[in-house]
């Protein structure tokens, strides 16, 4: 049952085993797997809940609007030579995952020994690990993206790669039987994207989780180092006023409010504040688009919004993957005006989009802002900055291989090049990185996991240093950059921290969450 805050009309109260904030990739797998093995689970979800009815029909910029936060554009702030970083952060019923691209990757397995041997967190083992994978991909349906739904610009770039010696794959993504829409980022029209609005929420509503939507968590009661609770304000979607109070009662409470959010929660209830960690060590994956022309059309938008990726530098820390948006997105972000705007517009099917994403060893800060909005900063250092012109070159270098015109590059100067032997200019020393232009879709590691309770925000099954009952369980609390599209693992590492509570921490269960009363 999904219960949407109009329907909440006074002050209510509820008991259940366990209250789940948030309903992303880490807040809907503990729903499903705990309501599962039989507990009661009441779910908070600040945004509202829309279906294919509703974002179906919504243009591209309604979809910013009311499905992601800060209109798809929350800004982290560059501190020094730093590009500023628009994250793409989901604000609904489902999270990111309703507007993300889909992409299914595993952890790559160096990541996985570095967290085991450099930072000691032994239970992450490869064993574990890929229990969880399976029983994630399983659920979502992750599949290969067949050959026909590459576009003709992935099918130039994939033979390019092929004559320079690059190794390069299909891409993995929770689709099935995609039509090619392209609206992968504002919710796509069928539901052929398996988004944990469709799979683990509507699985675990049929074990009986309660879903409420429009509803901000504020206040983590506790007695003590012992957690009771949770009380939330109901909002009013259209004005943003806070209405009506509900408290759930519980004494396991999983934070999943995602990499920015979780930490203000924690902030602004004053816990977890020993460590100095809450905030802190955050990751984004920092990438960008460079835009290629073509002689004779490649009509980019019909294929998969993402299907194809070069893995040749990924140990690097550089991922190529392509994207295609949307044309309008793609115009709009190209730069020109007046006769330059009509002429890109006049050859938008000559037009395709490569990006270049990397595993950054720079962090950044999440700090209480305005009310409920958090501040967010970012230092890019050296080594990332010349590690994120190189991508940006090597996907110039790939275009160029492919037969481009030429090429789109995401910065004032130089923004437009007609020949390979142009990006020499594509130089460290001579590039502010603050004139870049830089997005990110995957924010980590602010409630970071760890052994050492003055390193780290969380213990090795997500349980908060020194709080019994407090559990996080999204992507705050992966340790590291993980160099590929994370989705897969903040749902595995939110699988095996269900699993745990379920095995050792709720004992019996009480049933079904129950409404106790209201209250003025």
């Amino acid at each position: 049952m999904i219960i949407s805050g109009d329907q909440v009309t006074r002050n209510e109260e509820i008991q259940a085993d366990v209250c789940v904030i948030g309903s992303g990739c880490g807040g809907s797998v503990v729903a499903r797997e705990l309501s599962e093995a039989g507990h009661s689970v009441v779910v908070l979800e600040e945004g509202g809940h829309y279906t294919r009815e509703d974002y179906g029909t919504w243009r591209p910029s309604k979809s910013m609007n009311i499905l992601y936060r800060e209109n798809g554009a929350l800004p982290a702030l560059g501190i020094g030579d730093t590009p500023n970083i628009y994250l793409l952060v989901g604000k609904c019923v489902g999270g990111s995952s309703l507007v993300n691209g889909g992409v299914c990757w595993r952890t790559p397995e160096r990541v996985l020994v570095d967290w085991r041997d450099r930072l000691g967190i032994s239970e992450l083992t490869l064993e574990a690990m890929d229990r969880a994978f399976d029983r994630v991909e399983s659920e979502l349906q992750v599949g290969r993206v067949p050959e026909h739904l590459h576009n003709e610009g992935v099918r130039r770039l994939q033979a390019a790669a092929l004559r320079k010696g690059w190794s390069g794959r299909a891409l993995d993504r929770n689709v099935v039987d995609c039509d090619a829409c392209c609206r992968c980022l504002f919710g796509c029209p069928h539901d052929a994207k398996r988004s944990v609005l469709v799979t683990y929420l509507e699985s675990a509503q049929s074990f009986g989780t309660r879903i409420y939507s429009d509803c901000r968590a504020e206040k983590i009661i506790r007695k003590g180092n012992r957690i009771l609770g949770v009380r939330a304000r109901v909002i009013d979607r259209r004005t943003g006023i806070g209405l009506h109070h509900l408290r759930v009662r519980s004494e396991i409470v999983v934070l999943a409010a995602g990499s920015i959010h979780t930490p203000l929660v924690l902030m602004k209830n004053r816990l977890a504040r020993k460590s100095g960690q809450v905030g802190r060590n955050l990751t984004v994956h920092p990438s960008a688009r460079v835009y290629a022309r073509f002689d004779d059309p490649i009509d980019p938008w019909k294929g998969s919004f993402q299907s194809y990726a070069i893995e040749e530098f990924r140990p690097e820390g550089i991922q190529l993957i392509n994207i295609y948006p949307s044309p309008s997105i793609v115009l709009g972000t190209m730069g020109g005006f007046g006769v330059q705007a009509r002429q890109d517009a006049e050859r938008v099917r000559h037009i395709g989009a490569f990006g270049g994403m990397i595993s950054d060893v720079s962090t950044g800060r999440v700090r209480p802002g305005f009310g409920w909005n958090p501040l967010v900063t970012y230092r890019m250092l050296p080594q990332d900055k010349a590690k994120f012109l190189r991508a940006l070159r090597l996907v110039g270098e790939l275009w160029f291989e492919a037969g481009a015109r030429e090429i789109y590059l995401p910065m004032p100067d130089p923004a437009i090049m007609t020949r390979p032997d142009q990006l020499d200019r594509i130089d460290p020393d001579k590039i502010q990185a603050s004139r870049i232009e830089c997005g990110a879709q995957h924010p980590l590691g602010t409630c970071r996991m760890g052994i050492e309770p003055k390193q780290s925000v969380v213990g090795p099954w997500g349980q908060v240093h020194g709080l019994e009952g407090l559990y996080i369980a999204d992507g705050s609390v992966v340790p590291t950059s993980v160099a590929v599209n994370p989705q897969i693992t903040i749902m595995a590492m939110a699988t095996r921290i269900a699993w745990r509570l379920a095995e050792t921490n709720l004992g019996r269960s009480s049933g079904s969450s129950r409404h106790v009363g209201s209250f003025g």
